[in-house]
């Protein structure tokens, strides 16, 4: 099972990931620097400043973006290499952003970023827009770049991943590898001057990328494409109150949970729930009742002196995050009580019979 998004950013009951170096979502509304999420070195924003280049995001969690110009020459940099001798020491490493251009670029190659020894130009994560495709690469000395097949298109809205190990490489397009190569690559030289650049190249001051950029980030390991995706879809719904079981749950009545509430930036959350039901508070023998998958449960007379409780999930366009399903409290079923019915005429013993109240709500389960 892929790392949740919010597995792999550190959000909710998540710790921050060690293999995390940077991530910078380019959300800012002022300033010229981008700050680094991930607790390290911030992001600047060179030529350019988040309120005069803040332009539509690609998604409802990221909805700012920073528009490199590529004529300005406006770009993103880390102008040290501050940690990232550790980052890169075991030459492993994902790139994942989202880009967004309108038209062809006026270099023929723009580059999307670049990692490395500026005189050595050691790596590089470039897509040769200009032209229609997109390119990967992994610079060695001597070596060639690498074209993939997939058309890029302007317009809209791009998510690119390139990621790489000592032997594997490729590009990963709005969730499809493109043409996936095991040449071993070289990556940043400790003893150089480290940089890492977004939207031109390092080694010469030219291959301009001209568009919008946001949700930059970089791990120190070549990532699944599964968690490629998980970037992609963004972050999934954070509980802050779970599901519980409103009252005592009683025999022949219907027992009602409270909805629950998750935080969410990505879209609606849209919840599902499951009734449990065990032989004491503390969970002997749990299991989920069949077809009891509302925030209502009509119990049945074989529930008394069990114990149920509401599990719930949320979801939006993130997906889920198992770690925020939650369970409510153990409540105990109870007697519904009796009701005494008059004599008979006849002259018969008196009956007594449990009260059914029986609710006219839809969304009631367990009712045939």
């Amino acid at each position: 099972m892929a790392e949740s998004y919010n597995e792999l950013f550190g959000l909710g009951d998540h710790s921050q990931p060690a293999d995390l170096f940077g991530w910078w979502q380019c959300q800012e509304t002022t300033g010229s620097a981008a700050a680094n999420r991930a607790g390290g070195e911030a992001l600047n924003f060179v030529n350019g400043t988040f309120d005069a280049n803040r332009v539509t995001g690609p998604g409802a969690w990221l909805p700012n973006a920073a528009n490199l110009d590529g004529p300005s020459s406006r770009h993103f940099e880390i102008a040290s290499d501050a940690g990232m001798s550790a980052a890169f020491a075991a030459h492993n490493c994902s790139i994942l952003m989202f880009v967004h251009t309108a038209g062809a670029s006026a270099d023929a190659s723009p580059t999307l970023g670049t990692v490395g020894k500026a005189a050595l130009n050691n790596f590089q994560f470039r897509a040769d827009i200009a032209n229609g495709t997109t390119a990967r690469t992994t610079r060695r000395t001597g070596s060639n770049y690498i074209s993939g097949g997939t058309v890029w298109s302007h317009g809209v809205w791009h998510h690119v991943a390139q990621r790489a190990s000592e032997n594997y490489n490729s590009i990963i397009l709005d969730g499809v590898e493109d043409a996936p190569n095991a040449q071993p690559a070289t990556w940043y030289d400790a003893a150089g001057t480290g940089n890492i650049r977004f939207g031109r190249q390092l080694n010469r001051e030219t291959a301009d990328l001209d568009g919008d950029v946001a949700g930059l980030a970089i791990f120190s390991r070549m990532l699944t494409a599964a968690e490629v995706a998980e970037h992609r879809l963004g972050p999934e719904p954070l509980n802050v109150l779970p599901a519980d079981i409103q009252g005592d749950p009683v025999v022949g009545e219907t027992a009602t949970c409270s909805t629950g509430y998750y935080d969410s930036d990505n879209g609606i959350v849209t919840i599902t729930y499951q009734w449990w039901q065990a032989d004491d508070g503390q969970g002997l023998n749990a299991a989920p009742i069949p077809g009891a998958t509302s925030t209502s449960y009509l119990v049945p007379e074989e529930d008394e002196g069990k114990f149920l409780r509401v599990w719930c999930r949320g979801t939006n366009d993130g997906g889920f995050d198992v770690l925020e399903d939650t369970f409510g409290s153990w409540r105990e079923v109870i007697s519904g009580g009796e009701t005494a019915t008059p004599d008979n005429v006849d002259g018969a013993t008196d009956i007594t019979q449990p009260t059914v109240a029986l609710s006219a709500s839809a969304d009631v389960d367990n009712v045939d």
